[in-house]
């Protein structure tokens, strides 16, 4: 590593906003269901939720749910569960370790450190499949997400030659994902070619 130990790279990658956590064959049996505690953060954890249906033999799709400013991870974890334990794809939702997400203030960090640990937490526990993995957010939490997505895009062949496909709406009312909207993204994530989303 050229005298660069694990622990400074992994500090160098989480400031340029780079996941290292990927799928692979869990290491551990996890036969529970419904939203768990990921139980790594203390005071400020996250949750994940998996579906009944859920069988370790059948890698599933995992969807990253971040959650808005002044938030914490049962908020984001709310906008699709059901929809998750209806579709059959396993919701992982961790905490931001402040208020908001850190490149919100200013830069990556201690925030992407935990993602990556709470997904590390997800692959050695459940079956995920690398070609459906997708990341989202709410307010903040979006903003954050759509950066994590560009940042490590090199995971999807070039996305799509650069040319990202945008789905934008707006809709009225407070600020909260109506059913709908979540219902639609799901609708997206479910229709996208495979040929997109296979890792390189």
């Amino acid at each position: 590593m050229n005298g660069m130990t694990a622990t400074r790279l992994n500090t160098v990658l989480a400031r340029q906003g780079r996941l290292q956590a990927r799928p692979r064959l869990p290491k551990l049996d996890a036969p529970q269901r419904g939203a768990l505690p990921l139980e790594l953060g203390g005071k400020r954890d996250g949750f994940v939720y998996v579906p009944e249906g859920y069988r370790s033999g059948q890698p599933t799709p995992l969807v990253v749910m971040l959650h808005g400013a002044g938030g914490h991870a049962r908020h984001a974890l709310d906008i699709l569960e059901a929809i998750a334990g209806t579709e059959g794809f396993v919701l992982v939702a961790p905490d931001s370790r402040g208020m908001t997400w850190d490149a919100i203030r200013g830069e990556y960090g201690p925030d992407i450190t935990f993602i990556d640990q709470a997904l590390a937490w997800v692959f050695e526990r459940y079956a995920v499949d690398p070609a459906r993995l997708v990341i989202g957010g709410f307010s903040d939490g979006a903003s954050y997400a759509l950066s994590l997505g560009i940042g490590n895009g090199d995971l999807v062949p070039r996305l799509k030659g650069a040319g990202y496909t945008v789905r934008y709406r707006e809709f009225d009312g407070p600020h909260t994902v109506p059913d709908e909207i979540a219902r639609e993204a799901v609708e997206w994530f479910k229709t996208v070619p495979q040929p997109l989303l296979q890792p390189r």
